[in-house]
């Protein structure tokens, strides 16, 4: 591929090696190496994985026409696409609604992203808390575990530092 685009390489490969796929900057659709005869779902799912990654300004669109993905590898990574963890902003139409549709599926990777990535969202609306409380009564324990980690790494990044004496005691906090 010549131009801009987001390359996706896969792990362990050289750099003579050609990447195995990449993200379309025109129509933001994931490309992948059609020589290598291979049908792996988990390449395009790196590709998602690694764009999510990127501030990228198409990342959420891209997300979103990919929510709807046969494999569960790929719809797995559309949370991160959608909700962008570092605006901390609350997902509003379309990406909202994946989110929601996402947190239902059938594959528990997808429901236990979904769920991480609504745990740490910042809407208190019934739609996005109904879906968490659905979650948290999950079956699985793998599902519950991710909600669980996208609150802990909420509550790390939104915690306060605690204050320290001059002896290095830690104070308590003002309630």
């Amino acid at each position: 591929m010549r131009g801009p685009g987001v390359a996706v390489a896969r792990q362990g490969r050289r750099p003579s090696e050609p990447r195995s796929g990449w993200i379309s900057p025109r129509t933001g659709t994931i490309r992948t190496r059609s020589d290598a005869g291979s049908s792996d779902p988990r390449i395009p799912a790196e590709a998602l994985s690694t764009l999510g990654e990127l501030a990228h300004p198409e990342r959420e669109a891209v997300g979103l026409r990919h929510a709807h993905h046969p494999s569960p590898y790929v719809r797995a990574e559309v949370p991160c696409l959608v909700f962008e963890r570092s605006t901390w902003r609350t997902p509003q139409g379309a990406a909202k609604d994946a989110l929601l549709m996402l947190a239902a599926d059938e594959d528990p990777r997808v429901r236990r992203e979904a769920g991480r990535a609504l745990a740490v969202s910042s809407d208190g609306g019934s739609e996005f808390t109904d879906a968490l409380v659905a979650l948290l009564h999950d079956p699985l324990f793998e599902v519950r575990k991710g909600i669980a980690a996208g609150i802990e790494a909420c509550g790390a990044e939104a915690r306060p530092p605690v204050p320290v004496t001059a002896r290095g005691v830690p104070r308590a906090h003002p309630a």
